[in-house]
């Protein structure tokens, strides 16, 4: 039992840096149905999962939820920068999706192999990736991670562009794209998570029917927690 109660704490402190935007406040509701809860209780998961509309919830499609995703849209639109002439791209997806959907599975999963140390370690590479000036940084997220926490790493100015993907899935929402001028370069691809969201976006960018090289970097990215 302490062992579990120190894990929750761990979970807890982890979770709270999610939780103090001040940028996107009018949909806290919103953003609150759509992800874990802030609290020491992790047996929850997001509310909306057990929506009867969750199909157009998770598409952004109907409101407040439409309204939310155009507010990111328009507040990424502010800050990307035309790609082009780079060799490489780093392809950052869902990059904190555990911390906002999956912290019972953290925690079962913590009893067994310590899935909360391995998530640690990962974090820790995912903010040496987005706090570096080497990185030139694609940014898959859905709408409502975006606007609780990744859109800070928009003003370090090594995010170039980001693509809006559905709440339980790599693949774009519909309206977004990705354009590269380059049309030979590597895709050096991370996040959450392998087999899952990760294929989603190779699948797209195979789609681009583009000269991409894509690879998966092991050491920066996770399986899903099951």
């Amino acid at each position: 039992m302490k062992h579990i109660t120190k894990n929750i704490d761990r979970l807890y402190n982890i979770r709270r840096k999610l939780f103090v935007s001040q940028e996107f406040l009018e949909y806290k509701d919103a953003l609150e149905y759509l992800n874990v809860p802030e609290t020491n209780n992790f047996s929850n998961i997001p509310r909306a999962y057990q929506d009867p509309n969750y199909l157009f919830i998770s598409n952004y499609m109907i409101n407040p939820y439409k309204d939310l995703y155009r507010k990111v849209r328009a507040y990424a639109n502010a800050f990307e920068e035309r790609i082009n002439g780079c060799l490489e791209y780093h392809i950052i997806v869902h990059p904190f999706y555990p911390l906002f959907r999956h912290c019972n599975l953290i925690l079962a999963n913590s009893m067994n192999c310590d899935y909360l140390h391995i998530y640690e370690e990962y974090e820790a590479k995912i903010f040496t990736l987005l706090h570096s000036s080497t990185s030139n940084i694609i940014l898959f997220d859905t709408p409502d991670s975006f606007a609780m926490y990744t859109h800070k790493f928009f003003k370090i100015g090594h995010i170039k562009k980001v693509v809006f993907t559905s709440h339980s899935k790599g693949a774009p929402l519909k309206g977004e794209n990705l354009t590269i001028d380059s049309k030979s370069c590597k895709m050096s691809i991370c996040g959450c998570y392998k087999n899952d969201c990760i294929n989603d976006v190779i699948m797209y960018l195979n789609s681009l029917k583009q000269d991409y090289n894509c690879c998966i970097l092991d050491d920066i990215t996770l399986s899903r927690p099951y």
